[in-house]
């Protein structure tokens, strides 16, 4: 899955995540494989947007904590 930040129609940060990343650890799950944060725009709230979807993503999937 990808989320992916939006501010003034510009993406200014995504995230990857994965099931499984790493199969001879398959118990770490979900896996934060990516973060990027434009330099411009993270002051600007970039990293707090995508903060905030990675919570509603995991409150959607009853997800409580990522592995990184």
């Amino acid at each position: 899955m990808s989320l992916i930040a939006l501010m003034e129609n510009k993406c200014v940060g995504v995230v990857l995540i994965f099931e499984n990343d790493l199969q001879p650890r398959s118990e770490l799950t979900p896996w934060l494989a990516g973060l990027y944060v434009d330099a411009e725009y993270y002051k600007r709230r970039g990293w707090t947007l995508l903060e905030e979807t990675i919570d509603e993503y995991g409150q959607d999937t009853s997800v409580f904590y990522m592995e990184l």
